[in-house]
């Protein structure tokens, strides 16, 4: 049978019209793209300290070590540890809203009501932010030279449903954002989160007989807050050198016993 130009034609545009109405029908009954979520989260905000490298940045940013020891005072029993500022993702509210933050059973060892306690978070009342974020932590006998750890994660509530999975980058590269946050309770002197970055910047290898001699001659505190990673990574050929004026005066004034680590290695900066 012959079709004319024309019939053809008219045979491909009804062809064509059939598979576009077979594609929309289609995707009306298979369509599995979820709706978008216009739901109130919570997410712990951190900047980041662009300058450390070496180290997983998730793990520096949402990490706290904490040691009693700092307190200089062995009578002090409780302590209070300040967590991220936590940022809202949706609008403000005209009330106070509660922040659902969850201890992770997984990974923790600190024990609830005796080694920490977990108080009320908020969000106040036309803000995007949260007021300060603390965890009270106590100081037991039982804690001695153990560094106990505390994971906590922010969860979906009434007020904030909105489920925030994970750790990532902020888009104009500043901040670390996330669901978590661990803290490492001691009552001694324990190695920052930050140290790696800086090992091959003058500081070497960790050890607490090093990091006591850095205490006493400076003092700084490297890594008990995130914050003061900015001063190592600021300072730390000013503190490198000062370090290595002090260990000189040390070893000269004891010849036969210089600084050594709790290892027998001799200590260097």
């Amino acid at each position: 049978m012959k079709y004319s130009n024309k019939t053809y034609i008219n045979i491909i545009a009804i062809c064509f019209f059939a598979v576009i109405i077979g594609l929309f029908s289609s995707c009306k009954k298979n369509n599995n793209v979820p709706a978008a979520s216009y739901q109130d989260g919570a997410y712990f905000l951190v900047p980041q300290v662009k300058s450390t490298s070496g180290v997983s940045p998730v793990i520096r940013h949402f990490t706290k070590n904490y040691s009693f020891y700092f307190l200089g005072d062995s009578t002090i029993l409780k302590d209070t540890i300040w967590l991220p500022q936590v940022r809202i993702l949706g609008n403000v509210s005209d009330h106070d809203r509660t922040l659902k933050i969850s201890v992770v059973d997984t990974g923790t060892t600190a024990i609830a009501g005796k080694h920490y306690k977990l108080l009320n978070y908020i969000i106040p009342a036309g803000s995007f932010v949260s007021k300060k974020l603390g965890v009270e932590v106590y100081r037991t006998a039982d804690l001695g030279n153990n560094t106990l750890k505390l994971m906590l994660r922010l969860e979906p509530n009434t007020d904030f449903p909105a489920l925030m999975v994970g750790n990532s980058i902020s888009y104009d590269n500043n901040y670390f954002t996330g669901d978590t946050y661990t803290i490492n309770i001691s009552n001694k002197l324990i190695e920052p989160p930050y140290w790696e970055a800086f090992v091959d910047k003058g500081l070497g290898e960790f050890s607490t007989v090093k990091y006591q001699f850095i205490v006493d001659v400076l003092p700084v505190y490297f890594g008990t807050n995130p914050d003061t990673s900015i001063d190592l990574a600021n300072y730390v050929v000013v503190y490198q050198s000062r370090l290595s004026d002090a260990l000189e005066a040390y070893n000269n004034a004891h010849p036969n016993d210089k600084l050594k680590d709790e290892n027998g290695n001799e200590i260097y900066f």
